[in-house]
């Protein structure tokens, strides 16, 4: 017998009230299969303690000790510690199983410096964020002991250093009591200019570029003068601390 079009609407009606049925089936399965085994979708993270250092704009010396602190919320809680050197895009684990009474941690800082670093702590049972840092600085330092370039005894002196990470400065002795350290990257196009002793200029290799001993500009296409670096004298040790503010 020829089906009516009612009774074929009556049966495509029931075929998705049956399927409707299966598929909330199937879910309800899944749901109870996921409490019995234990597991269970991860709940947002959620900031529940507070980081009291570092906070937004700290500025952290490279090859430095810091301490890294947190408030103690009195909940008997194990946590890890990361950090991220890109504003949080990628994250290192730097200490882990750390009980949340301890309330810092003393930590040994790389040596390249850094714009937009963070520190974040996570519960090491679920790996639960429980808080992230505002961002803050990893500040260029080296450290110059006077007893390694007894040149600097002579005042006029200028020395170039050229570091391991490709970071070269020159350091020239004005006086008694002052210094004068320039980063040695043409203001052009950011190559590294070289001191040259029969001119008493730094040039550059690249366009031409030259500058005088205190950094200023004496030939183009360079408009600007090279960067100084500023630093602290420790008589007591008797080193120089160069940095970049």
């Amino acid at each position: 017998m020829k089906e009516s079009q009612s009774q074929k609407e009556y049966k495509r009606r029931e075929f998705l009230n049956q399927s409707s049925k299966a598929s909330l089936g199937i879910m309800s399965l899944a749901l109870l299969t996921q409490c019995s085994t234990g597991e269970s979708s991860p709940l947002p993270d959620l900031e529940t303690i507070s980081i009291l250092s570092p906070t937004l704009n700290d500025i952290w010396d490279t090859q430095s000790t810091q301490e890294i602190r947190w408030e103690n919320d009195n909940s008997n809680r194990i946590m890890d510690l990361e950090v991220s050197w890109d504003n949080g895009e990628s994250w290192q684990k730097i200490a882990e199983k750390i009980p949340i009474e301890q309330e810092s941690y003393t930590y040994q800082t790389p040596e390249e410096p850094v714009q937009r670093a963070k520190v974040r702590i996570l519960e090491s049972a679920t790996s639960n964020i429980l808080a992230e840092s505002s961002i803050f600085r990893l500040r260029y330092v080296r450290y110059l002991q006077f007893a390694d370039y007894p040149e600097l005894a002579t005042i006029g002196t200028l020395l170039t250093f050229l570091d391991k990470h490709l970071l070269k400065f020159s350091v020239t002795r004005l006086n008694t009591e002052e210094y004068e350290i320039l980063f040695l990257e043409c203001t052009h196009h950011d190559c590294l200019v070289d001191w040259e002793n029969t001119t008493q200029e730094f040039a550059c290799p690249c366009h031409g570029s030259r500058f005088s001993k205190r950094g200023d500009v004496q030939n183009g296409p360079a408009t600007t003068s090279l960067f100084k670096f500023s630093y602290t004298l420790d008589t007591i040790n008797e080193q120089l601390k160069i940095f970049n503010v």
